[in-house]
Formats: C-alpha cells, structure tokens, sequence
C-alpha cells in the first residue's frame, strides 16, 4: 500500500494481547485518480517474522466536492509559489490539515494551519516544475482536526 495513503493507529509496533481482542484503526486518504483501491494490510511479528494475519481493504474513492477553483500558470521546467487566503469562520481557533492530490505535482509549503477566531491566514503552495506544456488538475484538501474535509 500506499504510505501517504493509508494510515495506522497504533503508526509504530504494539503488543498483542492473549485471549482478548485486539485492535487497531487505518485510515485511507485517497490519493490521485478516483475509483476503487485495494490496500493489502499484513500483521507480522516482529520477533519471528511471521505472518500473523492478512487483509486487504478494498476503497471506494470519490473525487473532493470542489469549493474554489484556481488556475496557476507554470513555465515549463520553472516550479512557482501560490498564496491562497483561507478564513475560519467560528469563533474559536481551528486547526486544519492540508494535503495535495498528487505532492509530485503541487503539495502545501505547511501541512498544519492555525488560525484565530474569525481569522484568516494564507495556505502557501509549491508547484514542481512541468517538463512540458499541458494542464493538470490537482485537489488541495483542507481536512479539520477530526479529518473532516472542509
């Protein structure tokens, strides 16, 4: 799978305990093209090396509901920088998680942005450079704290 894509809770080893039932969470971020993914999720020990259990996650991904759209004009084999003003609406402070459809294209300068009750602040963007002429389309996902896309 994916490492950008699929996430785990505990993210390093955890203990197993007997006799009882063990858990954990993975969350899957779609990135790229939408459609159907299969994710293989393999449990191994990590003292022996064994297969302790297999799965594979089979995902839905839709595209984003798009809210702005923007166009950002890139010379070719020159990469350029795009501020985007963002505000937060409620009345307290609010985090959000940005994230890129494809970071080899365009990806966030910071991937956390704070901001104040009512307040704005910029999302600054990097654009890699093209190799040739054309137009590409790409999600910036602005998540909050509990992963929900804003």
């Amino acid at each position: 799978s994916n490492e950008l894509e699929t996430r785990f809770l505990p993210a390093s080893v955890f203990q197993l305990v007997p006799n009882a039932v063990n858990s954990f969470k993975a969350n899957f971020t779609p990135l790229g093209t939408p459609g159907t993914r299969k994710t293989h999720v393999h449990l191994v020990d990590v003292d022996t090396k064994q297969l302790v259990a297999a799965w594979i996650l089979t995902c839905v991904a839709a595209p984003p509901q798009v809210t702005k759209d923007y166009d950002v004009d890139v010379r070719v084999g020159e990469a350029a920088h795009k501020k985007i003003s963002y505000e937060n609406p409620w009345n307290r402070r609010r985090g959000y998680q940005l994230m890129s459809s494809d970071p080899n294209v365009m990806r966030p300068k910071a991937k956390d942005l704070q901001i104040q009750p009512q307040g704005r602040e910029f999302m600054r963007l990097y654009v890699a450079p093209l190799d040739r002429p054309g137009r590409v389309e790409v999600f910036l996902m602005v998540n909050d704290e509990r992963g929900q896309v804003k």
